[in-house]
């Protein structure tokens, strides 16, 4: 902190910090070592709650922009979402809502709850409103925040911007959302067309298939009548042939038409099935 800021926050609270929460003076100061120390230590919990803010040293470090320290926490398994009991935030809350887009970026590509909601039902988006940060504002939009989502008294973040006076961060908000509105409509319709024509499509061609099917059948059955007729043809020539070469009655009948269709049916049975 600041001198002035020191002043302000009165040498008794710094008292307290340093013998009762010395890991979230560390991580407030930046003071990597010694929060190394302490985590090694294990006499301090990195969950433990402050008596000013009910912050835990996450949230403190997100909130000053200390991200070695928050890296720290997190890589030694503190939960990138841990969430405060008197005021539902996570640290990714307060670095929104302390205009850190470092910090808020590093919390979002470690998988943070990008839309978790507060007490309040505000999401880190809201916290970027509130404080006019459109730095933090544009990187929540871009990783895929709730522009929409509204709080608890029915506010969406652009409501919120534009009631705290931030007239810039409300109306690059509402451009955001409006842009997202306008895709979202336009896959729906490109994605309906696109349906509506492959259903078509996929209906014409299993009409030519039966069609097509149809008439190969026909085809095939009327070249083996034709095959039938010119062997059974073949056959008599042969054996009027016989006949008179010889003056002998054939030993056995010739082969009608009908009988010699169906021997074709039972020597090929292949070339029926449909």
């Amino acid at each position: 902190m600041e001198k002035e800021e020191m002043s302000y926050w009165g040498n008794s609270s710094e008292q307290i910090l340093v013998e009762h929460f010395p890991m979230h003076r560390a991580c407030r100061d930046g003071n990597v070592c010694l929060l190394s120390s302490l985590l090694e230590a294990g006499v301090f919990s990195p969950y433990e709650e402050d008596q000013f803010y009910g912050w835990t040293p996450a949230h403190w470090a997100a909130y000053f922009g200390k991200l070695e320290c928050l890296r720290q926490l997190i890589m030694s398994g503190v939960n990138k979402d841990v969430t405060t009991q008197r005021f539902c935030q996570t640290p990714a809350h307060i670095a929104a809502f302390g205009g850190h887009p470092h910090c808020l970026l590093w919390l979002l590509q470690a998988g943070a709850n990008i839309n978790a909601q507060d007490y309040l039902g505000e999401t880190p988006i809201h916290k970027a409103a509130r404080t006019g940060s459109t730095e933090c504002a544009g990187l929540l939009l871009a990783h895929g925040a709730k522009s929409s989502l509204c709080n608890n008294n029915g506010m969406s973040p652009a409501d919120l911007a534009r009631n705290q006076g931030f007239h810039e961060c409300s109306q690059a908000l509402l451009q955001a959302q409006a842009q997202l509105q306008s895709q979202q409509n336009g896959f729906q319709h490109t994605n309906g067309v696109h349906v509506n024509r492959l259903s078509r499509k996929r209906g014409l061609d299993a009409e030519c298939e039966v069609e097509g099917s149809k008439r190969t059948r026909s085809d095939d059955q009327e070249e083996m009548e034709e095959d039938c007729v010119m062997e059974s043809a073949d056959t008599e020539r042969v054996a009027s042939s016989a006949q008179h070469s010889s003056g002998n009655q054939p030993e056995h009948e010739p082969v009608s038409h009908k009988e010699k269709s169906s021997h074709r049916h039972y020597n090929y049975p292949s070339v029926f099935i449909f």
